[in-house]
């Protein structure tokens, strides 16, 4: 997710930024905006931010779970990849 205006919704969750692929480490946020469902087991996408711009350009392999919006705030879209598995596990990656 693009966390440098919602950083607070991570904290709030208890999700430690170093879990994060974030706009913080450009060459895996670019590749990430390039093919989401291959870098992020979720995806979160807020209207009109750069993640969404990318889902929608690129949505092959995400699933949207659901769709959280809050007064005030642009929705959130939330997606899982049925394509990304971390290093060391599902063998191939």
């Amino acid at each position: 997710m693009q966390q440098s205006d919602h950083v607070g919704a991570l904290q709030d969750a208890g999700i430690p930024l170093r879990q994060t692929l974030n706009e913080n480490d450009y060459d895996s946020w670019h590749a990430a905006l390039q093919a989401p469902a291959d870098h992020a087991a979720f995806v979160v996408a807020l209207a009109g931010d750069a993640v969404s711009q990318a889902v929608e350009e690129h949505p092959e392999g995400l699933q949207e779970l659901t769709i959280l919006c809050s007064t005030g705030q642009p929705c959130a879209r939330i997606y899982q990849s049925q394509r990304f598995a971390p290093l060391g596990l599902a063998g191939d990656r």
